[in-house]
């Protein structure tokens, strides 16, 4: 089972390094090359003796490997380096914990309890009697 799980990491790591360097060598984002296709188009490629590095980078396009990209970026203001303070010598970066109280120890506070009546309620709809609420079963 170990075996296995260091195999499918050592392929995982050989299958994106494939990706990086067909994205390096089309000068594209590595998001545009597929990884699902490249999975299942590698060993068709290296099967047949080809090349899949040179065949991806002139016709990756036209075989699908090579797609816009769909990710979101995201892209924040562009902030001067001169405008960039460090923060304070005395900025408090942790705060203390605020933990309960131990329950065996004396000052727990307990669960509060509504104290209330168990007849009908008084907040129900109007002209609603105590024989009308218990046929609601509740």
């Amino acid at each position: 089972m170990l075996v296995q799980v260091w195999a499918c990491l050592i392929l995982a790591q050989l299958l994106q390094a494939v990706r990086l360097e067909i994205a390096c060598r089309a000068q594209v984002d590595p998001f545009e090359v597929s990884l699902p296709l490249l999975v299942t188009q590698l060993p068709q490629l290296l099967a047949r003796e080809q090349d899949p590095m040179a065949l991806w980078v002139q016709r990756g396009r036209q075989l699908g490997l090579l797609r816009p990209c769909s990710r979101t970026r995201v892209q924040g203001p562009v902030v001067a380096a001169e405008q960039i303070q460090p923060r304070p010598a005395d900025l408090v970066l942790t705060r203390p914990a605020k933990y309960p109280h131990d329950p065996g120890q004396p000052g727990r506070k307990g669960q509060k309890r509504r104290q209330g009546a168990s007849g009908p309620p008084t907040w129900g709809p109007a002209g609603l009697t105590a024989a009308g609420y218990a046929c609601l079963g509740c």
